[in-house]
């Protein structure tokens, strides 16, 4: 999974958003045929990282995957209440 070990080594939300955007561009212009699933990252029981910061950038995750027309699996919200989305699968395409 993206997203844990930049959390973990305290990486800015914005460059690991450009990673996952970069990642989900690369993928679609290298496998014009399959179906990109991009899934949220999942909560954590790490005091160094705050569960609020990993919905917010779910929340940006689930923009870049309807920007880039690739689906949007959120496994979060199972795990945790209070995130703002609902467990679905988004289908930009």
């Amino acid at each position: 999974m993206v997203g844990i070990n930049d959390l973990r080594k305290v990486a800015t939300n914005q460059s690991i958003l450009q990673n996952y955007q970069y990642i989900i561009k690369h993928l679609c212009f290298s496998y014009t045929q399959s179906q990109i699933v991009i899934q949220s990252i999942l909560p954590v029981r790490y005091q160094k990282v705050a569960n609020s910061r990993i919905c917010h950038i779910n929340s940006q995750l689930y923009i870049i995957a309807r920007q880039e027309l690739v689906n949007y699996l959120n496994i979060h919200s199972i795990f945790i209440v209070g995130c703002p989305m609902v467990i679905e699968i988004c289908k930009w395409n």
